[in-house]
């Protein structure tokens, strides 16, 4: 029982170290010695654990992925169309107040990751599940007869792109240990341009 307890106890480390750094530095410029030297194991420890960074990388990224996962569109209630697109966003955010989660998502963005197409391609699966995450709302909304008769791609794109931007500002801030309610003012108020834009 030790002896598995320490292991998660290692396996856990390495990861909040590798968070850690490779949000602070960067992927390129973060080395497995230093994630080693942080959680205070040896280099040769460190592939005990993982074969090599990318797949640390690869696990660093499945916890945000899990996370997402668990966002849900339930049935849009009557007559509560705004706050119900409101609420989902904010969802959305709350993950983002979260330490780990925030250092993941500034990971993510810090470089292009095109030349580890393992990486990019996780990377480009969490960027559709945000989508269709949006996507569902807008159905949700749709079904329930709130929206004009609008391409639901066109206006996916719109709301997608702007909450993402959104939440890049969030996170730097958050990172940064600075305020947010000011980006998070201006969230509610392209929330409400945007509702304003697309209702019956």
């Amino acid at each position: 029982m030790y002896m598995i307890r320490n292991y998660q106890n290692t396996f856990k480390r390495i990861i909040d170290n590798g968070i850690l750094i490779i949000s602070l530095y960067g992927y390129d410029k973060t080395s497995i010695r230093d994630i080693s030297y942080k959680s205070k194991i040896k280099e040769s420890t460190f592939y005990h654990y993982f074969e090599s960074k990318i797949k640390l990388l690869i696990k660093i990224i499945d916890i945000l992925e899990k996370e997402i996962d668990k966002l849900n569109v339930e049935n849009l209630k009557k007559n509560n169309s705004y706050y119900y697109l409101q609420n989902k966003i904010i969802d959305m955010f709350k993950l983002f107040n979260n330490h780990r989660t925030n250092r993941i998502w500034r990971i993510l963005n810090m470089e292009s990751y095109s030349d580890i197409n393992e990486i990019s391609e996780k990377i480009n699966n969490i960027k559709k599940k945000i989508k269709n995450y949006f996507k569902n709302i807008l159905l949700q909304l749709q079904d329930n007869m709130n929206l004009k008769s609008y391409d639901i791609e066109i206006i996916l794109n719109d709301l997608y792109n702007n909450v993402i931007y959104y939440i890049n500002e969030f996170n730097e801030k958050k990172i940064n240990e600075k305020n947010t309610s000011e980006i998070e003012e201006k969230l509610y108020t392209y929330l409400r341009y945007f509702w304003d834009k697309i209702k019956i």
